[in-house]
Order: structure tokens, then sequence, then C-alpha cells
């Protein structure tokens, strides 16, 4: 019997311990009860273009990236939220995973490089969000005329009418990135009904492509779309200026305040206010202003909508990934004059002389211009 007692003793301390550790578990691989996980705010990104990672809620995780053959060409330890740089040296296909403290998978997706001259950040895209059209002209020749359009799939350029066009030079400088609100055509029927597009890229005012690439849009229930509409006077990276659009979930109660926040790893800035804030309505896009002369602030890379928590943001129900090449990057400051002192200027007594007056044209070109 004694015998007996002693391993009942044991069973309970082993489940005791098993207990503990499940709960140590669940803890590191889940902390806060959301789950470690990560996103891709673009699926597709051209040679040498940036494209990033955001990760969110991990201790002590692990990224990993492998090429399409298998071949490990990133490993980092990450933990809290942050952004990661990925691989886009070479075109193709690349995987990506996420691993818990004790090795376990957590979650995998993929992202494509291509070396294709036109495409879409995603081949889907939530109906009225930033569906962002990217070129690549590294060596090609184009003409003043030469264009990008957007037909509906199956389409015939030069045979049917385009759904979007804009002029290669009408994009945001030396970026080669294009919103829907930038084209000329049936912009409103693009953002409000969904459908399937090929966008072509044109290399003069003539309708024979160099590129394609399909993509479409998609409505899917409580999802809430957001983009960003910068204005026709951004004209340099940080410009911010523009409009912020929302358009409202199905199954979101009519008028339902959002607040919308500058943001970073899925979190609200800290030290800003929210920019605004929308009440979002069923199908019915809404919009705020950012005026003009507004920077991206540093450190700024998203564009939050967040729900209401009292009076203040909540939950992140909605994101917008501001395109790193888009965002503010301080420049170093250039020198108003520049100038040099030699070791040997003379000054004497006389007032007429030479070295005096080169001294004192010195100092006035100092006084005056610097």
């Amino acid at each position: 019997m004694k015998n007996k007692g002693k391993i009942g003793i044991f069973a309970v301390a082993g489940l005791g311990i098993l207990a503990i550790v499940a709960f140590v578990f669940a803890w590191l691989t889940f902390p806060g009860g959301s789950g470690p996980g990560f996103s891709l705010p673009a699926e597709t990104a051209g040679v040498g273009s940036p494209a990033e990672l955001n990760w969110q809620d991990c201790t002590g995780c692990t990224v990993s990236v492998s090429g399409s053959d298998g071949t490990v060409l990133l490993e980092q330890r990450v933990s809290g939220s942050g952004t990661l740089s990925l691989p886009t040296e070479e075109a193709g296909d690349y995987a990506v995973s996420l691993y818990g403290l004790f090795g376990n998978l957590i979650q995998q997706d993929s992202y494509q490089v291509t070396e294709n001259r036109i495409y879409t950040e995603q081949d889907t895209f939530q109906l009225g969000e930033s569906a962002a059209v990217r070129i690549d002209t590294d060596g090609l020749e184009l003409t003043d005329e030469a264009w990008i359009g957007i037909y509906e799939r199956g389409a015939t350029p030069g045979v049917d009418d385009s759904f979007l066009w804009v002029l290669v030079s009408d994009g945001l400088p030396g970026n080669g990135i294009y919103y829907a609100m930038q084209m000329r055509g049936s912009t409103n029927l693009f953002l409000r009904y969904t459908g399937e597009y090929t966008a072509y890229l044109f290399t003069d005012g003539g309708y024979t492509p160099a590129a394609s690439w399909d993509f479409s849009t998609v409505e899917e229930d409580g999802v809430l779309a957001l983009r960003w509409d910068p204005d026709a006077h951004v004209d340099e990276p940080g410009d911010a200026q523009g409009f912020i659009s929302l358009l409202g979930r199905p199954d979101a109660e009519d008028g339902e305040p959002v607040y919308i926040c500058w943001g970073s790893d899925g979190e609200p800035l800290e030290g800003y206010d929210p920019l605004f804030v929308l009440n979002a309505w069923d199908h019915y896009p809404v919009s705020g202003e950012i005026p003009a002369h507004t920077v991206f602030p540093e450190g700024a890379t998203q564009v939050l909508a967040c729900s209401a928590e009292g009076d203040k943001p909540g939950e992140v129900v909605a994101c917008f990934t501001i395109q790193p090449e888009l965002r503010y990057a301080e420049e170093a400051e250039e020198p108003l004059f520049t100038f040099a002192v030699l070791s040997d200027t003379h000054v004497t007594r006389r007032l007429i002389s030479h070295n005096n007056a080169n001294y004192w044209q010195a100092l006035r070109q100092i006084t005056t211009e610097a």
C-alpha cells in the first residue's frame, strides 16, 4: 500500500510538472493570448527592390527564409514586434517560416521576386484598397507617351477600351509606383466593384505591350479597406499630403467610428495623436485629408485604422503599409557655403594692403553667405 501511495504521489507530481511545462510553452508560444505571427505587406517584389516582413508578439522566435531549392538564405531570431528586410537579389520563389522558442513551426508563407517589367504587390486586393501597380523601366527605351493601361482580363489593347490608364511620367517621382486614384478612366467603378484585370506597360503611345500582369479585386466579409490617395503635389519621398480613404465592411455597424493613426509594427506611433476619426459605412467610402506640406513622421511605416476604445484608438482593424521608397528619410544637411582658411594669412597695420583686402573679403563672404 505504501508503494502504491508513493506511485500516486509521483503521478500527481508528474502531471503537475507537465501542466507547468504546457503553461510555459503556451505562454512563450502565445504571449498575451494573441499568438505570434507575421505578415507580408507585398507578396511580389521586383529584383533588387525592398521587401519586408512584419512580425508581432514573438518571444524568442526565429524567422527563416529559403530559396526554391531549399537553401536557407536568412535566419534571424526575433522578439516582440518589428520589421525585417527580405532578400530580393534574385528572381524566384521564397518560403518564409516562423518557428517558436522550442523549434515548433508557427506559420509559413511565401513571396516571389519577379523580373517582370510590370507587377502588382498582391495578386488579389480587397476592394477599395491601395492596389499598387509597380514598374521597372531600367534599360528600357521609353518615349514621352509611354503609358500603363489597366484592362479587364481578356480585353485586347487597341481594340477594347482600357479601364484605367496613366502616363509613366505621372507616377510618384523616381519610384515606379502607381495607385488607382492617380489614373484616369473608370476609377470609381474600379474601387467600388470587384473584377479581374490585366496591367500592361507600353513603351510608347501605341498598343504593343512590353509586359503584362494579371490581378484581381475581391470583397471579403469583415474586412475594412484602407488606402492612401496621394495628391498631385507629392514629388519626393516623405511627402504624405493627400487623402486616407476607408471603405466600410459589410458586417460592421453603420457609422462605426475608426481612428486613423500613423503606425509602426502594428501599433500607433508613439508621441503622435490620431490624424482624424472616420465613420465607416457599409460599401460607402469616407475620406479624411492629410493637408499640404505634411510628411510621414520619422519611424512611421504604416497607416492604421483602429476601432474606438472609449475616446482613444483600440484594436487595429485595417492597415496600409507605406512602401519603403516613400517613407521619410532624413537627409544630411548641406552646407550653405564652403571656404578654405589658409594658415599663413597675413594681416598688417596698413589699411591698404592686398593681404588685408583678402582677409576682409573672406569675412564678408562668411557673414553674408554662410
